[in-house]
């Protein structure tokens, strides 16, 4: 018998072998895909800081085993009711340094709120949202609407794209910005960016309704004629 029947009777005696391992790496794949469950401790300091007082809001990312998760993204967001029936406005975004740990700044003009932090999750990472704690006697200033029957929203865009936005003295992001859940009645906007003018301007926000406004700022030591802001 030579080397090619050989080959062609022994093929038939790797097919089962071939068949289970098909069957084993197709039962594995979807343990593969699964994600891993993520937590989020948080505090403040001062502790439950009062009416009038600045306060900064830290925690640490961890994945199921407790080890920290460091780099990724997570989100400081605000209620003023804390009914977790109605979206939570996201009043500030940062990451976690290599200990998985994270910090936020609430200045002491901030309004009375209860504040989470949420992470969304990955691919590799399922989302989470630490517990929701008041600040600024949040919890004994009585029932209040939510912002959404008594807000507006304000979308920013002009030029140059990344200005820094100020919203009544606290940073809210860079251009283009989209806020929503902003009370209603007047705000102070201030726009700047490194080799331009700084803008400010007076903008008052209508309940329910998206107020846009479009700007230009002028570069350092240019005419402020040319500069412009408009709203629509």
């Amino acid at each position: 018998m030579d080397n090619n029947s050989m080959t062609y009777l022994w093929r038939p005696a790797y097919l089962p072998v071939l068949i289970f391992i098909l069957m084993m790496v197709s039962f594995c794949s979807p343990a593969l895909g699964d994600r891993i469950e993520t937590s989020i401790s948080i505090k403040t300091t001062p502790d439950a800081p009062p009416e009038g007082c600045s306060f900064t809001v830290t925690g640490t990312l961890t994945d199921s085993t407790g080890s920290p998760l460091g780099n990724k993204r997570v989100n400081l967001e605000s209620s003023p009711d804390g009914d977790q029936a109605y979206p939570f406005e996201r009043i500030g975004t940062g990451a976690t340094d290599r200990d998985g740990r994270f910090e936020f700044f609430r200045g002491n003009n901030t309004p009375a709120e209860f504040i989470r932090v949420s992470y969304l999750g990955n691919a590799q990472y399922l989302g989470s949202t630490s517990e929701i704690i008041p600040v600024h006697d949040a919890d004994t200033a009585g029932a209040k609407p939510h912002s959404s029957r008594t807000s507006g929203s304000l979308l920013l865009t002009g030029s140059p794209d990344n200005s820094v936005v100020l919203l009544d003295g606290e940073v809210r992001g860079v251009t283009p910005l989209s806020l929503s859940g902003i009370e209603s009645g007047p705000h102070i906007i201030e726009i700047g960016k490194p080799g331009y003018q700084n803008q400010t301007i007076e903008v008052f926000v209508d309940s329910g309704r998206t107020t846009t406004f479009s700007f230009s700022l002028p570069p350092a030591g240019a005419d402020m004629r040319y500069a412009g802001m408009k709203s629509e």
